[in-house]
């Protein structure tokens, strides 16, 4: 019998995307060619341009998680210096959560 309860199972989805975001990819051979993501290739493109870069890399990125049914609902708020402020949405098998992380582009 199971009693894990689904929204800690849901907190350990979004640990797992916390830590994919936050690993550079092929940094860490050790973590596989597919675990992690690179943003640091965007820096002084066309905000329009990083804008659906991002969405890109973060779903490809999150892809190899299949607990994750998709992801939508980005939005971008410019902050200091070039950094912005990424929100979207995480549906996955367990329910949905918001995701905000920043991103230095």
């Amino acid at each position: 019998e199971d009693n894990a309860d689904p929204r800690d199972e849901l907190q350990t989805i979004i640990q797992a995307v916390k830590f994919t975001l936050e690993t550079e990819r092929y940094k860490y051979p050790i973590m596989g060619s597919n675990y992690g993501i690179t943003f640091e290739d965007l820096i002084g493109s066309d905000y329009s341009f990083i804008k659906s870069e991002i969405a890109r890399r973060i779903r490809d990125a999150l892809s190899i998680d299949d607990r994750i049914v998709s992801i939508d609902n980005f939005e971008f708020t410019k902050a200091n210096g070039s950094d912005m402020i990424v929100t979207f949405n995480i549906n996955t098998i367990l329910g949905n959560a918001s995701f905000t992380t920043t991103i230095s582009a």
